[in-house]
């Protein structure tokens, strides 16, 4: 099942969608279902570790994906973009 994205945030004229998951894994496994209609996703999670592999792993999976915001509680994790 394909899912639909719609919206959650505009910030600086970006449409931005937030992905609440518990490590970035999952997060890998969530946007693989969605249909990259909003390309700046926040992902915020429970668990982060190894960053930098699974920024890359998402970058190189998911095609779709221009920004990426990592967030962890209240702490910001990083903003990626792709190249």
């Amino acid at each position: 099942m394909i899912e639909t994205m719609i919206p959650d945030l505009y910030w600086d004229n970006e449409s931005w969608s937030i992905k609440k998951v518990n490590s970035l894994d999952d997060a890998l496994k969530v946007l693989k279902f969605c249909d990259g209609s909003v390309k700046n996703i926040v992902i915020d999670c429970k668990e982060t570790y190894k960053v930098q592999d699974r920024i890359n792993e998402l970058f190189d999976e998911i095609n779709w994906i221009n920004k990426l915001l990592i967030k962890q509680n209240d702490k910001l994790v990083g903003i990626y973009q792709k190249n």
